[in-house]
C-alpha cells in the first residue's frame, strides 16, 4: 500500500492582503500621540524616563506568519516598493519578525513551499509616523533622520541620513608631552552590527561630532577602511552661534552633506542625543520638517539607556529660544538665516535639499 501525505495548503496568515501595520512599539506610538508639552513633563520626570526606557529603543517587529505544513521549508522573499529583494530559506518554521522596515512604505512578501512550489503572498503598507527607530547590533539610540514629512507635503528620504550613539567609547589620554599614551575607546558595535550597516545600510561616511579630547586617537572608522572618516567637534543647544564651536564646524559638516557620493551617512556623538541632536534638528528643519516633528525626532532619545538626568527639555527649549531671535516668518526661513550665516550658498542649499527630499 502506499501512503500519500500531502502538505497543507499555503495561505497568507499576518499581515493580511492590504493591512497597515505600525512600526512604532505601543508605548512609543503613545508618548508621541500626546502634545509637546505633555511629552516635555513625562520626558523630565524620572519614574517616566525609566517606564519609557523600558520600553524600547528600537522598532516594533512585524510578525510575518502563513498556513502550512511545519516539516516543509520555505523561502521568504520581502519586496519593498522601489526597493531592494531579500530572501531568507526557513526550515520548519512558518513565521518570521522583521524589522527596520521603512516609514509610510508598500512592501510585497511571498512564500514559497520548495517541495511543491505553492506560493502565497500579500501587500503590506508600513505606517507614516516618525521617528524611524532602528537596530544594528552594539549601537545606541540608533534611528533614521529620514521619513519625516516637511511643512509643504513632501517626505525627507530614508536610508540617507541615520544618527546614533558613538560606535566607540571616548578616548584615554594620559600622560605628558614626551610620555603621552593614548588607549582607543572600546568599541561598543558588534561585528553583526558592522555587517547591518555596511550590507543592509550601506553606510559610505562616518561622521562623528564629538571632541578632539573625546576621539583623539581615532584616524578611521571602525566600519572599514572604504568608510568615509569625518571627524568634526560640534557644539549642541544655543552654542552653535559660537563661531567656533559652532557656526564653523557646522558648515564644514555641511558642505559633506552636498555630495551624493557620500550618502548614506551615519551621524553620531557619544549618545546621539546633544550634539547629534542638534544638528539633526538644524539638517532636517532647514528641509522643511514642522517644529513638532523636530522635536519629536529630539525627544527620541528618551527612549535610549543613557540619558537620565541631564536630557531634559530645557535643552531643546534653549535652542527654541535662540532660533526665535534668528529672521524669518517660519522655523524653516531662521534656520535658514543660521545657515547662510554660516556661510553656506544657495546652491549648497539646494544640494543638500535635491539629496534628501523625496
Amino acid at each position: 500500500m502506499i501512503i500519500s501525505i500531502a502538505l497543507a495548503a499555503l495561505t497568507i496568515a499576518a499581515p493580511k492582503d492590504g493591512a497597515t501595520m505600525p512600526t512604532l512599539r505601543d508605548a512609543q506610538k503613545a508618548y508621541f500621540a500626546g502634545p509637546r508639552a505633555e511629552r516635555f513633563v513625562r520626558m523630565d520626570n524620572a519614574a517616566d524616563r525609566l517606564k519609557l526606557i523600558a520600553a524600547g529603543a528600537t522598532q516594533k517587529p512585524l510578525r510575518l506568519a502563513w498556513n502550512g505544513a511545519t516539516n516543509a521549508v520555505y523561502e521568504l522573499t520581502i519586496v519593498a516598493e522601489g526597493g531592494e529583494e531579500e530572501s531568507f530559506a526557513l526550515t520548519n518554521r512558518t513565521e518570521i519578525w522583521v524589522t527596520n522596515l521603512e516609514l509610510a512604505r508598500k512592501y510585497r512578501w511571498m512564500v514559497r513551499c520548495e517541495e511543491t512550489g505553492e506560493f502565497a503572498t500579500a501587500v503590506f503598507v508600513t505606517e507614516p509616523d516618525g521617528p524611524r527607530f532602528l537596530r544594528a547590533g552594539g549601537v545606541g539610540n540608533f534611528r533614521d533622520a529620514g521619513g519625516w514629512k516637511t511643512v509643504d507635503g513632501r517626505r525627507v528620504r530614508q536610508n540617507m541620513l541615520f544618527r546614533s550613539a558613538g560606535l566607540r567609547d571616548r578616548s584615554n589620554e594620559t600622560g605628558g608631552f614626551i610620555r603621552r599614551h593614548v588607549e582607543l575607546g572600546a568599541r561598543r558595535i558588534t561585528t553583526a552590527g558592522i555587517r547591518t550597516l555596511r550590507e543592509d545600510f550601506h553606510i559610505r561616511t562616518d561622521m562623528e561630532l564629538r571632541s578632539h579630547a573625546e576621539t583623539v586617537g581615532m584616524v578611521s572608522s571602525v566600519l572599514g577602511d572604504d568608510v568615509r572618516w569625518v571627524a568634526v567637534p560640534f557644539a549642541a543647544y544655543d552654542f552653535i552661534d559660537n563661531l567656533v564651536r559652532g557656526r564653523e564646524p557646522f558648515a564644514e559638516l555641511f558642505r559633506h552633506l552636498t555630495k551624493a557620493e557620500n550618502f548614506p551617512v551615519l551621524m553620531h556623538c557619544s549618545g546621539g542625543r546633544d550634539r547629534t541632536g542638534t544638528m539633526v534638528f538644524m539638517l532636517n528643519g532647514l528641509l522643511g520638517v514642522s517644529e513638532d516633528d523636530l522635536c519629536k525626532d529630539w525627544e527620541a532619545s528618551v527612549f535610549s539607556l543613557g540619558t537620565a538626568g541631564n536630557f531634559t527639555s530645557e535643552r531643546i527649549q534653549r535652542l527654541l529660544d535662540y532660533l526665535k531671535t534668528l529672521p524669518g516668518a517660519t522655523l524653516k526661513e531662521r534656520v535658514e538665516s543660521y545657515v547662510r550665516g554660516c556661510g553656506i550658498t544657495n546652491e549648497e542649499v539646494a544640494a543638500f535639499r535635491a539629496i534628501m527630499l523625496e
